[in-house]
């Protein structure tokens, strides 16, 4: 064993044209390894650091020999250390072998990084993870106090996607009675409306700008900002898009050339389909253009899939249209790990007190979110609002 960690390598790779330079090996480091959120993948934290550079970017490899076994990009702001991408992402992961590898990365950026003082932040963790499991182990909270706190429930739902009509014919009656009716009513309206679906360099800066007019207006119909509000965000979208990422904008237009009525942003990897972000003019919503567009983006990811079924899962938010959606689901966290020090020691008993607080709200908050889901008449849920 100690000869097998004296094998080991750890790396911190800090400036952005280093770590763009090795986009291409960290790419396909995380599809060996199986990372399964395309969000997740190097495409998009890269992106993030070369857009938001305000931040100054930290990267970290462990390898065995020259063979890299472990990845996990952060970020430096004051005394923490936090995951790429902040909040911008429904939740972060790291790219293992295994969760051995995964906890000795994090273990050696403990030894490196807390002798200054830092802390490590995870913002968004999804109970399944391969991080989830590392900031669970037993080795790293003999070092370091790990609290957690409960973020959010993201909802899931699993189509057959086998029938004459793809994923239509998986569909309950009334979630297609009320597609077709939206459908109905857009076509009475806005006769020459057209969908797009684009993808890769089709994702450009007009088709940003108009979703993040849309995107804007809409916000009103919400308490906080539109993340559009920041033209990163849009640029943000784009350079993932170039690069290769599996994101995808939808959009429907009220004609050619004309003003969008509805969008979404989503990542299709394998087969699952995230949706990210959405919005649908308030002016229109009579036609139910958002929930209508929802179905048409399924239609055409299953209809470019080889499997059999497909799975949707809407992410993060207790948004009430998601939870009639849903069938299953999982828990994000928050997570802080401050390493055991004499002088973190004020810093460990804020957050411990700060957490177990927020831990007797989150734990009935999530009851509340269980209660709801499990709760559903899943034969026949409508369409969302």
């Amino acid at each position: 064993m100690v000869s097998d960690r004296m094998s080991l390598h750890f790396h911190r790779i800090c400036r952005l044209d280093q770590i763009t330079n090795h986009l291409d090996e960290w790419l396909e480091f995380s599809n060996r390894v199986n990372l399964k959120a395309p969000f997740c993948q190097p495409e998009t934290w890269i992106s993030w650091m070369e857009v938001y550079r305000e931040f100054e970017p930290m990267v970290f490899e462990l390898r065995r020999a020259d063979k890299l076994i472990a990845l996990l990009p952060m970020y430096r702001k004051g005394r923490a250390l936090h995951m790429a991408c902040h909040d911008l992402l429904d939740y972060q992961e790291i790219a293992a072998h295994s969760v051995s590898d995964a906890v000795e990365l994090i273990l050696r950026v403990i030894a490196s990084e807390g002798e200054n003082g830092m802390s490590l932040s995870f913002g968004k963790v999804s109970e399944h993870s391969l991080l989830s499991a590392a900031l669970h182990d037993p080795a790293l909270r003999k070092i370091a106090s790990v609290q957690s706190r409960y973020q959010s429930i993201c909802s899931t739902v699993t189509y057959a996607i086998n029938g004459p009509r793809g994923v239509l014919d998986a569909l309950s009656s009334r979630q297609r009675k009320d597609h077709n009716a939206a459908g109905r009513k857009l076509a009475a309206e806005f006769p020459e409306h057209v969908v797009e679906h684009n993808s890769g360099t089709e994702i450009d800066a007009t088709r940003l700008s108009a979703i993040g007019r849309l995107h804007q207006e809409s916000q009103i119909r919400k308490s906080g900002t539109s993340i559009f509000a920041d033209l990163r965000f849009g640029e943000f979208i784009q350079r993932q898009a170039e690069s290769g990422a599996p994101i995808r904008v939808s959009i429907l237009w009220d004609r050619p050339d004309g003003e969008p009525l509805a969008f979404n942003v989503a990542y299709f990897s394998g087969d699952t389909f995230y949706y990210y972000l959405t919005a649908y003019s308030g002016r229109h919503a009579h036609l139910s253009c958002g929930r209508w567009l929802l179905v048409e983006s399924l239609r055409h990811a299953s209809s470019q899939m080889d499997g059999d079924f497909i799975r949707f899962d809407l992410l993060s938010g207790e948004d009430a249209y998601k939870s009639r959606w849903a069938k299953s689901f999982y828990e994000v966290s928050r997570f802080q790990v401050i390493p055991k020090s004499l002088a973190n020691l004020p810093r460990l008993a804020a957050y411990s007190a700060v957490y177990q607080l927020k831990g007797v709200k989150n734990r009935l908050r999530s009851r509340l979110g269980v209660d709801r889901l499990t709760s559903l008449e899943h034969e026949d849920v409508a369409l969302p609002s």
